[in-house]
């Protein structure tokens, strides 16, 4: 019985991991192309560690210090192309926001913590190119969809990865979450367990095991879906919980009828007809923060 759900489950995720890939290839971005500036940079020597940086280019943001995201996406640690995400950033960029799209090396090529360690070196590269970039460095955002909230994630909260860069998650102004696996041990997909050692219960992939630096954490807005089946809702309650317990500040929302996908769609305006909820919390969490 337990095999056979394992299977099914097996099979679930590989099919919405499939529909995901698909819909990431055919999404149209709804904006001009002289609404923003687009551009690729080099963060790194291996040819997956490139980011794409947006701009926007309405007069009113011409010659000023803009606030900036850096935007990880999803796939399961092995899948996706930040070229896939020009709709979402493109959306946060006609907001206001430069956005920061990095890639990074994925399995089963590399393991983890290299897409932890490219995380940590993109954001370094932002930091260190904030001139050229023309942003601010007192409102840098970090924000992940699925595997790209998890790396984020960890570099709130398990703070050697930053460090290596000599940098530390008080230089980030606030971390979005949607739809992130953050406590999911025991591991059962093979492949999973596969990325992070081959050990089913690691406890350094986990950033709930490093949630009791939450009050060093900059603040947390984590959004999940209930009807996600891929990545329970649980991983973001539970981290919510105890980033709070030790002086940290993550809010939670769980949102009714909204599933893995939709929560990074919604954010992004990517589809029409879908919720504007998730970009509505953002942009309010964004706000909030940037007044504060």
């Amino acid at each position: 019985m337990k095999l056979t759900r394992l299977l099914i489950i097996l099979t679930i995720s590989s099919l919405l991991a499939a529909c995901q890939a698909g819909l990431m290839r055919t999404l149209k971005v709804p904006y001009a192309f002289s609404e923003y500036q687009k551009s690729t940079l080099n963060y790194g020597s291996d040819k997956a560690q490139r980011l794409d940086v947006y701009r926007p280019m309405a007069a009113q943001y011409q010659g000023k210090k803009l606030p900036v995201i850096v935007f990880f996406f999803g796939g399961s640690w092995r899948n996706g192309k930040r070229v896939w995400y020009e709709f979402f950033a493109a959306h946060y960029a006609l907001k206001g926001y430069v956005v920061v799209v990095p890639d990074y090396r994925k399995a089963p090529d590399f393991m983890f913590p290299s897409f932890v360690e490219d995380g940590a070196a993109s954001i370094a590269y932002v930091r260190d190119h904030a001139p050229e970039l023309n942003i601010d460095l007192k409102r840098l955002y970090v924000m992940g969809h699925s595997a790209g909230a998890h790396i984020a994630a960890l570099l709130m909260l398990d703070g050697h990865y930053l460090q290596a860069k000599h940098m530390s998650a008080s230089e980030i102004k606030g971390f979005i979450g949607l739809s992130g696996p953050y406590d999911f041990l025991p591991m059962t997909d093979p492949k999973i367990i596969e990325i992070f050692k081959g050990d089913a219960n690691l406890p350094e992939s986990q950033p709930i095991n490093y949630a009791q630096f939450g009050a060093q954490a900059p603040p947390m807005l984590l959004i999940h879906g209930a009807d996600d089946e891929l990545v329970y809702p649980k991983n973001s309650i539970n981290l919510a919980a105890k980033v709070n317990a030790a002086g940290g500040h993550a809010e939670v929302v769980v949102l009714a009828k909204t599933g893995h996908v939709s929560t990074l769609f919604q954010a992004g305006r990517g589809l029409r007809g879908l919720s504007p909820q998730v970009d509505t919390l953002v942009l309010e969490f964004l706000a909030r923060d940037l007044a504060q």
